[in-house]
C-alpha cells in the first residue's frame, strides 16, 4: 500500500469515528418565544422542558406572589447507566437584574448520591419554585436550573426571566 492509500484510509477511519460520536451525542438549544423559557443539553438529551402551576401547563411569564411554578423536564435520557440506577445532580438558583443571588440550592438529588436513582424516573424530573420573599411584586428575575450526570458530564441548563404579579 503506497503512502496516499495510507492517509485517504487514516482520514476515512477518522471521519467515521467523529460521524458516529456526534450522532451519539446529544446536543441542543430551544426557546419558547411565548414564555421566553430557554433550554440547552450537552451530553443528555431531554425532549421537553415546560411550566406548570397546580398540574396545568402554562405559556408565560408572568407569576401570581404566593404561587408554585414548576419546570417540567419531560423524556431526560443519556444519564450513565449503572445497573438500572442513574445518578443526578440538580441545582436551582433565582437572581434579581443586577445578579444577586436570592435563592440557590447546590444539588436537590444529593440523597441520590448513594443510592442512586431508577432510570425509568429519571426520565421525568422537575424543580419548583415559589412565588415570595424575597422576590418582590413588579420585579423580575431569572430562573436558572441545572441538570447534571454524577457519573459523565451531560448537562442540561434551563433559564427563564420573569415578573412577579400582586
Amino acid at each position: 500500500m503506497d503512502l496516499s492509500s495510507q492517509v485517504i484510509k487514516f482520514w476515512s477511519i477518522l471521519l467515521i469515528i467523529n460521524m458516529v460520536w456526534f450522532v451519539g451525542c446529544q446536543v441542543g438549544v430551544h426557546k419558547d418565544l411565548t414564555s421566553g423559557l430557554t433550554y440547552n443539553y450537552h451530553g443528555l438529551g431531554v425532549d421537553e422542558v415546560f411550566l406548570t402551576i397546580n398540574g396545568e401547563a402554562i405559556r408565560g411569564n408572568q407569576f401570581t406572589a404566593g404561587s408554585t411554578v414548576v419546570m417540567n423536564f419531560k423524556g431526560v435520557s443519556g444519564f450513565t447507566n449503572q445497573k438500572d440506577k442513574v445518578y443526578p445532580g440538580l441545582s436551582v438558583k433565582v437572581t434579581d437584574p443586577e445578579g444577586t443571588v436570592l435563592l440557590a440550592a447546590e444539588d436537590l438529588f444529593s440523597q441520590y448520591d448513594e443510592t442512586g436513582l431508577d432510570i425509568d424516573q429519571a426520565g421525568e424530573l422537575s424543580s419548583n419554585l415559589t412565588i415570595g420573599d424575597p422576590m418582590q411584586v413588579g420585579k423580575s428575575y431569572l430562573w436558572h436550573i441545572s441538570i447534571w450526570d454524577k457519573q459523565h458530564d451531560g448537562l442540561i441548563e434551563a433559564n427563564l426571566n420573569f415578573n412577579v404579579q400582586p
